[in-house]
């Protein structure tokens, strides 16, 4: 029996087919947008060598063009040689090109920084000459339009709060990094969960600086490696470690990870709906039996550690009970969104106090200190003084260290992620 294909209806289950395809492409990146941009990271990281190259020999090949014309004069007088024509002159254009760049680098981005570090210091002289000038010329707008004088009031005083509270964070930080005062970052992630540097590159960066903090006579400089949800890059750090003693020799290196615990309750608290806590557990042991069976039991899928089974935080501390040694920390303790999670009329502040309370009465003795100092909370914690107050408080009361957190993810040990100029902050480790 001979088949007949009715093209007309091939080619209208060809177009369902990709229409259902397309869209179960769209609901994956949509539900693992976190996975696929993992991905896509490692894969730009991968390919960035070659596009600037691509990009680089796109710009300089008109100057080498033109140098060529000049070079073949001299390199064909007796017959024509192409070969070395070309190689001389890609040699002179990278020989210029290198030595603009070293010049500019020398010479720009010293004075870029420092010119940085003035304006932060002068931050508060220019909102003070910009509120004069404002207010000279509010006063003739107010005889005017007094409504409208008094809202653009208002709108300034909280932008002029967010300025401040934007340098008082930045400031100390990038001033203990030049002084070397900076002694430790223990909450670092990499790209065994969501980080983008490599064990290794983080170690590397850690070392160059730990060199010149053990030159000034502060010690050892401390670093940490705290991957949510897997004690993987503990294990690479320790054989890269046992590699070149030598060369980490004035690095210090807490091995530990940032788990991901949920409450649905906080005391007397019931929560609109499961809250995030987030758990460092440090000095751990990554070759230990039970901690890496925790581990592989609390993974949904065996690539990724950012998606785990939901835990709470009594199930976290008893999984390291085992071990002699280690400590507990509670990773920024003000991103939990109380004021949105408790009931209407509820106390968000004291909610707080009450998870910080929670974790020490959980992690009891091995409770050592809170993400009191978290780089990333200027942008809620500086501007919410009465959180801030009863974080510390509680604290004080407890008996635990408040301590600060960088919560490092992109590109740089100095800053949380690369939206804070993470490659400009690498700089610091040549001063």
């Amino acid at each position: 029996m001979k088949i007949k294909f009715n093209y007309k209806y091939n080619t209208i289950s060809a177009y369902v087919l990709i229409t259902f395809t397309l869209c179960l492409l769209v609901l994956v990146m949509i539900f693992k947008f976190s996975i696929i941009q993992l991905y896509l990271n490692k894969i730009i990281k991968i390919l960035a060598p070659i596009i600037w190259g691509l990009v680089m020999a796109y710009l300089l090949n008109p100057l080498m063009k033109f140098i060529e014309k000049y070079v073949s004069k001299l390199t064909n007088r007796k017959k024509e040689r192409k070969k070395l024509t070309r190689a001389i002159s890609i040699t002179l254009v990278i020989t210029i090109f290198l030595s603009l760049m070293f010049a500019l680098i020398g010479n720009v981005v010293p004075e870029i920084l420092d010119s940085i570090k003035n304006i932060m210091n002068n931050m508060q002289g220019y909102l003070d000459n910009s509120q004069k000038f404002l207010q000279n010329m509010f006063e003739k707008l107010n005889k005017k339009n007094p409504e409208l004088v008094d809202f653009i009031n208002r709108q300034f005083n909280n932008i002029e709060s967010l300025l401040l509270s934007l340098v008082n964070t930045l400031q100390p930080q990038i001033e203990n990094v030049f002084s070397k005062d900076f002694g430790a970052s223990i909450h670092i992630h990499t790209v065994r969960s969501d980080g983008q540097l490599t064990v290794e590159e983080v170690l590397n960066q850690a070392a160059k600086y730990a060199d010149k903090y053990a030159q000034n006579g502060k010690g050892r400089f401390i670093v940490g490696i705290t991957d949510h949800n897997t004690v993987d890059g503990c294990k690479d750090a320790v054989k890269i470690l046992a590699s070149n003693p030598e060369k980490y020799k004035n690095l210090g290196v807490v091995l530990g990870s940032e788990i991901s615990t949920k409450e649905r309750s906080i005391a007397e608290y019931q929560l609109r709906k499961p809250e995030k806590l987030h758990v460092l557990a440090l000095c751990v042991n990554p070759f230990d039996k039970e901690v890496n069976s925790f581990f592989s039991d609390l993974a949904t899928t065996p690539k990724t550690p950012m998606f785990p089974k939901e835990i709470n935080v009594k199930t976290a501390v008893d999984a390291f009970s085992n071990q002699k040694y280690g400590w507990f920390s509670l990773a920024h303790p003000a991103y939990p969104d109380m004021q949105h999670r408790v009931k209407r009329g509820d106390d968000y502040c004291d909610a707080t106090a009450k998870t910080i309370k929670h974790f020490k009465d959980t992690a009891k003795d091995k409770a050592l200190y809170v993400e009191n100092y978290y780089a990333s909370y200027f942008g809620n914690l500086n501007t919410d003084k009465k959180l801030k107050k009863t974080i510390e408080q509680t604290c004080d009361a407890l008996n635990l260290y408040k301590a600060g957190g960088i919560d490092t993810h992109g590109d740089s040990i100095f800053y949380s992620s690369n939206k804070c100029n993470a490659k400009r902050l690498k700089t610091m480790n040549e001063k």
